[in-house]
């Protein structure tokens, strides 16, 4: 089941923050509240995920599908596989939402919301997750809080040219930094992270606006007396999110 959960984090860590915001909550991705989210019947959008880690390269496909929306509630299916999709590496998370999703203020009232989850495995038909999936597949990622300390700037607008077409978008860059002690082996070292990303949001894509991001993630652990045979290094991993596809109902396939 543990491609269940990653299924979700992909989801949440593609991207860092994204477009204004004024709810302290946010769904799926730090910065977009869940009131942003347009949970139309037919809406669907997919990323090329791409990150790079100690030289190491990963790609990866992420889909959000709103499958149906009535008077039962909305139906969001999230897939994640590899790129190339393979079938048989491809898990499939279908969330039955309440009506007034939109609308939900605290984690409490989200959790509530959601009145039925199924998984499916590749090409296997969806079924009901057991109790320990469910522990794994931790809901609590999909309701966020709001990172303290969160710097956000607008910056020039940009044409932005993806696979899914050419958007006129507005550009955000958001930082944050963090230093704090950390207790390892028997000493105090000092623990530094920080986060900077840049996102092209556009009001022509639909679901939540995203065109491209790429978030560059610092940590660094130092200790005392200067520098040490125990440091290590800096640690600094990327991640680009690319829209390959989107639609919605009415919408061109061309920009």
């Amino acid at each position: 089941m543990k491609k269940i959960f990653l299924s979700l984090c992909i989801t949440a860590i593609m991207l860092t923050a994204a477009g204004p915001a004024s709810a302290d909550v946010d769904f799926l991705v730090p910065g977009v509240s869940l009131n942003s989210v347009d949970f139309t019947a037919g809406t669907s959008v997919s990323y090329l995920i791409i990150s790079e880690a100690h030289g190491i390269r990963d790609s990866s496909l992420v889909t959000l599908e709103v499958t149906g929306n009535g008077t039962g509630g909305a139906c969001l299916e999230i897939m994640s596989t590899t790129w190339p999709p393979v079938d048989m590496e491809t898990i499939t998370v279908r969330l039955t939402l309440c009506p007034g999703a939109g609308e939900m203020n605290t984690p409490e009232e989200f959790y509530a919301c959601i009145s039925d989850i199924l998984v499916k495995d590749g090409t296997e038909p969806f079924r009901e997750p057991s109790f320990e999936e469910l522990e794994e597949f931790d809901i609590g990622r999909l309701f966020l809080k709001r990172n303290e300390g969160l710097q956000r700037q607008e910056l020039e607008p940009e044409s932005v040219e993806v696979p899914a077409g050419t958007f006129r978008c507005d550009v955000y860059e958001y930082f944050r930094s963090d230093r704090r002690d950390v207790a390892m082996g028997g000493i105090t070292a000092e623990r530094f992270e920080e986060e900077r990303s840049i996102l092209r949001i556009s009001p022509d894509v639909p679901f939540w606006g995203l065109v491209r991001s790429r978030v560059t993630r610092t940590t660094k652990t130092s200790y005392p007396g200067g520098r040490s045979k125990r440091e290590a290094r800096p640690k600094v991993t990327v991640t680009e999110s690319v829209l390959i596809d989107c639609s919605s109902p009415g919408r061109e396939t061309e920009n």
